[in-house]
């Protein structure tokens, strides 16, 4: 398997300042690039900056864990043609998540889906795997076919399977990131490439304000106010190229493992866990309008869906 990008690159600490009734409250900001995204991080709070340096590291343990690129837990238990595999305990936690999300979504979330996604490698535009080949790897794409063993914190796929967190590592660490802002007793934004906590209010006491990308166009589509909430956003237009008039994308439908054409373009979920806010939108796009509205009734979130006719439509409370 290869690495589609780098995935490490230097980082900086930004500072800036957020001027609020000619006072100046200090912000802090770190930007790298971690699992496979650009990061941005802002905080305020006494012991802002060491915070953030906590939340490198953090994001850094977590991409050693996660990936399926890097020497660690997912690198060998996709490399373990059927043994069983001893994990830690986010790569556990994680892909016990993972399972339990995929039944929850009939499968349109499968973790198993890695394979597919290294037939189109990573949706560069330089190969488009034939049908026959798809055919070959579909039966490798079932989630039912991970094995956990909880008192262990082991697990094994059938021999040909390979499992990719990507559609709900970043949610996960931006709540594990979450979890050392509270401790810190920092707010501030978390921007894990498109996957945002906005953690507590504005040092003016109001919520925080995020844009919804216009998924073909400039601009914004909506501007949320969030306080103490995740908005994760999937869509077409993130990862994709287009050969003759088509447009491939990198939200594989895991029934066909192409790309998903349920007429829905972007989806952006709204809770307070970003973990199932990930594995919510990424779902939704290969579902449809009509079963991502059961969807986030049943998981109790807000979802933004845009049509590819491009209507807007409002799901859940």
């Amino acid at each position: 398997m290869k690495r589609l990008v780098p995935l490490l690159a230097a980082a900086l600490i930004i500072l800036s300042a957020f001027t609020i009734a000619g006072c100046s409250i200090r912000m802090e900001t770190y930007t790298g690039f971690h699992m496979n995204t650009y990061v941005e991080l802002s905080a305020c709070g006494k012991g802002a900056y060491d915070m953030l340096l906590r939340c490198k590291d953090r994001l850094a343990a977590l991409e050693s864990s996660l990936s399926p690129y890097m020497d660690g837990p997912i690198h060998r238990l996709n490399t373990a043609h059927g043994e069983w595999t001893q994990l830690d305990g986010d790569s556990f936690y994680l892909l016990e998540l993972s399972v339990m999300l995929a039944d929850a979504t009939d499968g349109a979330f499968d973790p198993t889906i890695f394979i597919a996604v290294e037939a189109w490698d990573g949706m560069s535009g330089e190969k488009l795997p034939s049908d026959g080949e798809l055919r070959r790897l579909a039966p490798f794409v079932d989630y039912t076919g991970i094995e956990l063993d909880a008192k262990n914190s082991s697990a094994r796929l059938r021999d040909g399977q390979m499992v990719d967190l990507g559609g709900i590592a970043k949610g996960y660490a931006a709540n594990e990131l979450k979890k050392i802002y509270d401790e810190a007793g920092c707010a501030g934004v978390i921007n894990l490439g498109g996957n945002v906590y906005a953690v507590g209010s504005r040092p003016d006491n109001g919520p925080w304000r995020i844009g919804v990308q216009n998924p073909r166009g400039n601009g914004y589509i909506e501007v949320l106010e969030l306080t103490d909430k995740s908005a994760v956003t999937s869509g077409d237009y993130q990862r994709c190229f287009i050969r003759e008039g088509v447009r491939y994308h990198h939200i594989l439908d895991p029934d066909t493992l192409k790309p998903a054409d349920s007429g829905i373009i972007s989806v952006t979920v709204i809770s307070g866990d970003s973990a199932l806010a990930d594995a919510a939108a990424t779902a939704a796009v290969v579902m449809g309008a009509d079963k991502a509205k059961e969807l986030a009734e049943r998981l109790g979130v807000s979802a933004l869906i845009v049509t590819k006719d491009g209507e807007s439509i409002w799901l859940g409370g």
